[in-house]
C-alpha cells in the first residue's frame, strides 16, 4: 500500500518476495494494490507456476522469476510505474545520480530495450541481464525494476530512485 501511496506502483505494478529458495509470494493479478491484504497474495515457483492462491499471479511474473533465478542475493523485487523515473525510459537523457543516495548507480541506470510486457521466461531472463549486478533498471517506455534483500529495502530504493529522478528533472 505504501508503494501505491508513494506513486511507485499502480493497479498493475507488483511486488514479490522469496519465501524460500524455490518459491515467492507476489501480488495477484487484477486486484487493487491499495486494498490487497496478506490473504490475497499468491505463491508461485521460480518457473511462475501457481502453487497457492485463489487468483492468478500478475502477467509479468516472469520478470520476478528471471531476477530470482539470476541473482541469489535478491530476496525482493518491485516492478513499478513511477511517473518521473519512467519518463527517463522514453528519452536518451540518462537517469544519472544527483542525490547522495544515488551512489549505487554512478554511471546511470541501465534501460532494458524491450518495450513489450515481460511475459516469457526468455524476456524475464533478459531483464535480469539488463539489471546485472545492480539494484535498479528501467524498462523502455514502461517502468522500473528495483531489487533488494528485503521488501523494506526495495521500498526505500524505489523512493530514492523516484526522488533522484525528480531532482534530475527539476535541475534541467
Amino acid at each position: 500500500r505504501l508503494l501505491v501511496f508513494a506513486g511507485i506502483i499502480d493497479y498493475s505494478g507488483h511486488v514479490s518476495a522469496l519465501i524460500d529458495d524455490e518459491h515467492l509470494v507476489i501480488l495477484p493479478r487484477d486486484m487493487s494494490r491499495a486494498a490487497v491484504t496478506p490473504d490475497d497474495l499468491v505463491v508461485v515457483d521460480l518457473d511462475g507456476n501457481l502453487i497457492s492462491g485463489d487468483v492468478p499471479p500478475p502477467a509479468e511474473v516472469a520478470m520476478h522469476t528471471g531476477v530470482y533465478r539470476a541473482r541469489k542475493d535478491v530476496r525482493a523485487v518491485c516492478h513499478g510505474h513511477p511517473r518521473t523515473s519512467t519518463s527517463f525510459t522514453t528519452t536518451d537523457q540518462p537517469l544519472i545520480p544527483v542525490r547522495h543516495f544515488a551512489y549505487r548507480y554512478p554511471d546511470g541506470v541501465p534501460v532494458h530495450p524491450d518495450v513489450t510486457h515481460i511475459y516469457t521466461r526468455e524476456q524475464g531472463d533478459a531483464v535480469a541481464a539488463t539489471l546485472g549486478d545492480g539494484d535498479v533498471c528501467l524498462l523502455r517506455g514502461h517502468g522500473t525494476v528495483v531489487v533488494g534483500d528485503s521488501v523494506q529495502q526495495v521500498f526505500m530504493r524505489c523512493i530514492d530512485l523516484e526522488e533522484n529522478a525528480r531532482t534530475l528533472l527539476d535541475s534541467n
